[in-house]
């Protein structure tokens, strides 16, 4: 769920908010069981990307690039 969560976080984050982030979650993770985990996964993606996937840049053609696709995920 953590590679997750940063193959989706925006580049836009710094590399120090970035740290922070994967200390927390490796915390939780060591602490609570992937059902209890996956909501505060959710939760701190929420805070670090409140616009989700959302790529306002356009292609070659002019044209809004579409809305990446964003499976849900859950391991056990």
């Amino acid at each position: 769920m953590i590679r997750e969560f940063f193959k989706h976080l925006p580049a836009s984050v710094d590399p120090q908010t970035r740290d922070l982030a994967e200390q927390q979650l490796v915390g939780y993770a060591c602490t609570r069981r992937p059902d209890d985990f996956a909501p505060l996964v959710a939760h701190l993606d929420s805070i670090l990307s409140p616009d989700g996937d959302y790529d306002e840049d356009e292609d070659e053609d002019g044209k809004p690039k579409p809305k990446k696709r964003r499976d849900a995920f859950f391991y056990l």
